[in-house]
């Protein structure tokens, strides 16, 4: 764990962890040793969501300490977010930012702001804390925007993996002079010679992969169609038995 001063990046204090366990204990500690090194309690304490237990943002309010966490999405927090972001419960304000004096405001984004109480008691001397928080909802524009980018370059591996699948399907399917039987719900004697990618994977949803407490795994098995696509993709049934999930 590495405690820095911004902007310059400066190293305040580092700590070797045992890596067999949780670490959300060690950012009290790391915080009460930066105000001891800093010499004073008004800075601003960022830190990963590992930090953001009740505990830790309780003792540093309580010690005169400032932070700014991204909370853990433990329920109900994901949903709690999902309402919000569909419903504001407050006004959505832009994110601006301003490269120079004379250059017009950059939009990098936008979020509103929740004010929220919090009470508790602490365990081991029973004393009640009460303080006040501000949540941050904020949506990045570049994030988005890479989002986007990366949900479209999955489209597009998406599509060719159809098109390859399909392609291979039916060059088989017409060497042997022969249709597909098995992918028209309702009729299934219907054969084809040109099968979508889309009906052959629909016909792999009803398999099943159980994994038991202890360790061991166990698979439904394949039906004929099942099999029969698997061999028209030049496929082996083997990547459809527990062995083959078992050994990773």
């Amino acid at each position: 764990m590495l405690a820095t001063l911004d902007s310059l990046g400066m190293l305040l204090l580092g700590a070797t962890l045992t890596g067999n366990g949780g670490d959300s204990s060690e950012y009290l500690p790391t915080w009460r040793k930066m105000t001891e090194i800093i010499g004073h309690r008004e800075f601003l304490y960022l830190a990963d969501s590992k930090a953001s237990t009740w505990e830790n943002r309780a003792k540093i309010h309580a010690e005169g300490g400032i932070y700014c966490f991204p909370l853990a999405m433990t329920q109900p927090r994901p949903k709690l977010l999902a309402d919000w972001v569909k419903n504001p419960p407050t006004e959505v304000e832009k994110i601006v930012e301003k490269e120079e004096e004379e250059s017009a405001p950059l939009e990098i984004g936008n979020g509103f702001e929740i004010p929220l109480g919090n009470i508790g008691v602490e365990p081991e001397t029973e004393k009640k804390s009460q303080w006040d928080e501000r949540w941050l909802v904020i949506k990045s524009n570049a994030l988005a925007s890479r989002q986007i980018k990366g949900l479209m370059f999955l489209l597009t591996i998406a599509l060719r993996v159809f098109t390859l699948m399909e392609f291979v399907v039916r060059r088989q399917l017409h060497q042997f002079q022969s249709g597909l039987a098995g992918l028209y719900e309702g009729n299934p004697k219907r054969t084809t010679e040109r099968p979508t990618a889309e009906k052959m994977l629909r016909v792999f949803r009803n398999i099943t992969l159980y994994i038991y407490r202890d360790d061991s795994i166990e698979i439904s098995g394949l039906n004929i169609v099942q099999q029969q696509i698997l061999r028209l993709m030049n496929v082996p049934e083997s990547i459809y038995t527990a062995h083959y999930f078992a050994s990773g």
